[in-house]
């Protein structure tokens, strides 16, 4: 597991885990896009600041993943879990064993299926549409010509 932060706010004597520190957006998305997954976590046991930055940063994290080209894991308490499992662009996981279980029980061509159905959605995230169609359908609703 590579883990992208500040090298004195992570750190692990793990041998599976490599932290790899902060990255520049445009490094961070090239790092990102060589592959694997996405791993959209928070622990209950952040209080404060810690677990205010999670809920005002989930939904970037999100969508750097997803730009990035790589499927994402989420736990089931996230607002868009369901889009996520619906539109095939990653899984959703309640523990950090189901997560484990997720990446071990995945071939490569399953991997190679979704990663190109992110791309699609990749494509619509860099170019804007869901702010464009967003703003769009409030104009139509609103009747403004």
């Amino acid at each position: 597991m590579r883990v992208f932060s500040n090298k004195g706010e992570a750190s692990s004597s793990a041998r599976n885990l490599s932290i790899e520190g902060w990255k520049k957006d445009e490094e961070l998305l090239l790092e990102l896009s060589k592959g694997g997954f996405g791993l959209v976590w928070g622990t209950h046991q952040n209080d404060g600041e810690s677990n205010q930055y999670y809920t005002l940063n989930i939904s970037h994290k999100v969508s750097t993943y997803l730009t990035a080209g790589i499927p994402v894991i989420v736990p089931s308490s996230l607002s868009t879990a369901k889009f996520i499992v619906d539109q095939g662009l990653g899984f959703v996981a309640n523990s950090l064993e189901e997560v484990h279980e997720i990446v071990d029980k995945m071939n490569l061509q399953e991997y190679q299926e979704m990663t190109n159905r992110i791309k699609t959605f990749s494509y619509l995230l860099k170019e804007g549409y869901f702010t464009k169609k967003l703003l769009v359908d409030a104009i139509y609703h609103l009747g403004i010509d």
